[in-house]
């Protein structure tokens, strides 16, 4: 798999980042979820002239669990959070506290959020996240920004398309994170190009209620059992905090095909 990202301007480093992270069981263990793996790693870039004692806290589960890492970061230095073999202590576990050991995961695809916090000098965070089907069939990559609260808004449109079909099968998942201190409801209302959204068919609306620093995850055409496909975009919209939001795309056809990630536009 390949992907990429533009070089980060310096005035996207900050104390405190927010993204969107997803894995599954992934190792050389065969009780681990040997098929549709998922991986994420997280890189963390320090361009300052000082020390950065940084924090990885993951949030998974709908909000249930959580995982907190720590290490410090040299000037100039880069290092790497990644799931889910953080706190193992080997490979790219090694060099990080992690107090509650192994991150956890559970069968099935964990979706999720982190938090990356960085004390004596702001760091710059690139999130990238991997797939792997069963028996080498196909396999995608994405990678995306993490956001920071300086830049956060309410509101964000994203790119949205689907196909509900076993030959061609589009599908679209938007991760949302809550990057305030308190409580919101997110909304999310899906528009069709070319077509007026009030009538039937043409739109549906979902809503999440998410906690301070917790993510939700809405899939699609699952949450839309009533269309069966779909091209336009999604307005997601916070109802008192600051929000980070992707739209990650994927087709498909026998086996993986593609797959894309967008950083979803905030507006006010």
């Amino acid at each position: 798999v390949s992907s990429q990202f533009q070089a980060v301007p310096v005035g996207y480093a900050s104390g405190e980042l927010f993204i969107p992270v997803v894995f599954n069981g992934h190792g050389s263990s065969k009780t681990d979820e040997y098929a549709y793996k998922w991986i994420t790693g997280i890189s963390i870039v320090n361009q300052s002239v000082d020390t950065a004692d940084v924090e990885v806290l993951y949030t998974g589960d709908n909000g249930t669990y959580t995982h907190k890492c720590t290490r410090s970061l040299s000037p100039g230095s880069s290092i790497t959070w990644y799931a889910p073999e953080m706190g193992t202590g080997v490979g790219a576990g090694a060099g990080w506290s992690c107090p509650s050991g192994k991150i956890r995961w559970v069968s099935g695809t964990t979706f999720g959020s982190a938090k990356v916090k960085a004390t004596g000098a702001d760091v710059l965070v690139i999130g990238n996240s991997n797939k792997y089907d069963t028996g080498g069939l196909g396999a995608i990559g994405y990678s995306g920004l993490a956001a920071t609260s300086v830049v956060a808004k309410q509101k964000a449109v994203c790119p949205l398309a689907f196909n509900r079909s076993p030959a061609n099968d589009w599908v679209t998942g938007i991760p949302v994170v809550n990057m305030g201190n308190g409580p919101t409801t997110v909304t999310l209302k899906m528009v069709r190009a070319d077509a007026d959204p009030t009538l039937s068919g043409n739109s549906q609306q979902f809503t999440c209620q998410l906690g301070a620093g917790k993510s939700c995850s809405i899939y699609f055409p699952e949450e839309s059992a009533a269309l069966k496909n779909f091209a336009g975009a999604v307005f997601v919209e916070s109802s008192s905090q600051p929000i980070a939001v992707q739209s990650s795309s994927t087709n498909y056809s026998g086996s993986i095909n593609s797959g894309a990630i967008y950083d979803c536009i905030n507006y006010d």
